[in-house]
């Protein structure tokens, strides 16, 4: 008999590696010839950020930079700050056996301590920990029998699954330009020390082949004053990026990753010759992880009543989005200054970064607990110490439910902060508020065996059984499994037996498996 086998080819993503590396990253910084010498660090602001990951056989070669921004008391000089704006490079290896060509890596990467020593007036040396998360995907094209044709009757087994793949992973960076107006109020400025920017206000939409990206950008920038004092002033900049995405349609989820990679700004005057207007030009880096649970159809076992038929299957391991929740939570803290600092006058910038320590997995709920680190810059009256900071820490065990979650998936959960506030209180205390938001899914490791081909073994000897057998269930036992141990078609015996619910069979249920007519082999 000719087998018309109907054959697909479906792409299986697999996660082949989750890696949490620190790379240590050390160099010196020179200060430029235009910039006064140092007298005393007060801040470096450190912010890493990867910029290429290529992918051969075993391994992943990842390079990015570190942004600095370096803020000084000069040596001789009447500006009470100066500041540098400087990047160091670097670069590392993973090495993993499952990492094969073509595997996709999304690599995030975050500074997570900084050192730093000055060696003279002219030159400090800076040591950055960056912490890099990477997750591998390798994409294995399967060819599997999805229908079975032909002479004689051939009984399939079909089995509905879902597959949770990456669709797609795109890596973007656009840039934002903007004139600002020197707030009504402000004095003018005679130099620009640094500019912080936040994402806020974070959208994503997703449409066919392109994703929308939304948010604002909260910024706030020191700078001297005409009146050679430290002043800051804050602005608020839209922006709408329209990102190509192949493969990417409205049923994907879409984890977004969002950075500030660069910070580019001039002072200028107006038309009235002040110092007042500021051009800005940022760049905004954009992770994308398009993610979607596909419906596939493809066939895991078939016989036949009257020919012997050889099914040849392979087992495939695939992810299942099982569910997905969010939460949310408002945290608070309140940061002490020590006895011996210098009178706070003003809190000029708050930077809060959150970090996931541990998921701990129950029957429909996550509860995931770390930290929110919170770095404030303030303003001060004095002017050996014009500018100072503190840090706290807020502890977080937030529970998050996914009805569909067990203890036997894995959970993937990611924080980020929707919003960030403080108060200067009577005792003088800097009492910080940062909400964050959670979002997490619960994944499926599924062991799927699916018919990879099938032919007739023309010599192998034919069951010619006569007459009705009475067979009872045992444990284990599905229709299926009866049909083909005794090569009958499944509806013959639903149908003589008179079956409602074939998947309902009871251990020791007693069923009559009848003979079907086979045609002989000729001799």
């Amino acid at each position: 008999m000719d087998m018309e086998l109907k054959k697909e080819m479906i792409a299986i993503n697999e996660t082949v590696m989750r890696d949490n590396t620190q790379v240590l990253v050390q160099n010196d910084i020179i200060v430029p010839d235009v910039k006064s010498d140092m007298a005393k660090i007060l801040q470096i602001d450190a912010e890493a950020m990867v910029d290429e990951t290529v992918v051969s056989d075993k391994r992943a070669d990842i390079a990015g930079k570190i942004n600095l921004n370096i803020l000084y008391v000069p040596e001789g000089d009447t500006k009470p700050v100066c500041s540098i704006n400087s990047s160091i490079p670097f670069s590392t290896q993973i090495e993993n056996g499952r990492i094969t060509v073509g595997s996709k890596c999304v690599v995030t990467a975050d500074a997570c301590h900084v050192e730093f020593s000055m060696l003279n007036s002219r030159k400090l040396s800076v040591k950055v920990v960056v912490e890099l998360d990477t997750r591998c995907v390798r994409e294995n094209s399967v060819e599997l029998v999805c229908g079975i044709g032909g002479e004689g009757d051939v009984e399939v087994n079909r089995k509905e699954f879902e597959i949770y793949n990456l669709v797609c992973a795109e890596n973007s960076k656009f840039s934002v330009k903007e004139t600002l107006d020197f707030p009504a109020g402000k004095p003018s400025a005679v130099s620009v020390l640094k500019t912080d920017a936040k994402i806020a206000q974070k959208e994503v939409r997703i449409v066919t082949g392109k994703v929308v990206v939304k948010g604002m950008l909260d910024l706030c920038t020191l700078y001297v004053s005409t009146e050679n004092q430290l002043e800051f002033m804050e602005h608020e900049i839209p922006f709408t990026e329209v990102i190509d995405a192949e493969g990417a349609n409205e049923n994907c989820i879409c984890d977004a990753e969002f950075a500030l990679c660069q910070t580019d700004f001039a002072l200028r005057s107006d038309t009235d010759g002040d110092m007042r207007l500021l051009d800005v030009d940022l760049i905004i880096g954009v992770d994308l992880n398009l993610s979607q649970n596909t419906n596939m159809s493809a066939i895991c076992d078939c016989f036949c009543a009257d020919k012997k038929l050889i099914c040849e299957s392979k087992p495939f391991a695939v992810d299942i989005l099982a569910g997905q929740g969010r939460a949310q939570e408002a945290l608070r803290g309140s940061l002490s200054l020590p006895a011996d600092a210098p009178e706070l006058l003003n809190v000029y910038n708050l930077i809060a970064k959150p970090y996931i320590s541990e998921i701990a997995m129950e029957e429909g709920r996550a509860n995931v607990r770390g930290v929110v680190d919170c770095y404030v810059l303030y303003l001060t009256a004095s002017p050996v110490l014009p500018v100072n900071t503190g840090k706290l820490q807020i502890e977080f065990d937030m529970p998050i439910d996914i009805p569909q979650l067990s203890d036997n998936m894995d959970c993937d959960a990611t924080i980020d902060v929707a919003n960030m506030s403080y108060n200067i209180t009577m005792t003088g205390e800097i009492e910080v508020r940062v909400t964050v938001s959670l979002e997490a899914k619960a994944i499926k490791k599924s062991e799927l065996s699916l018919i990879t081909n099938a032919y007739v073994d023309e010599d192998a000897p034919l069951d010619l059984r006569h007459g009705i057998v009475i067979y009872f269930v045992q444990p284990g036992d599905t229709l299926w499994k009866i049909a083909k141990r005794y090569q009958v078609p499944m509806a013959l015996i639903r149908d003589v037996n008179r079956l409602e619910d074939e998947n309902r069979l009871m251990v020791g249920q007693r069923l009559l498996i009848p003979s079907v007519k086979r045609q002989e082999k000729m001799a």
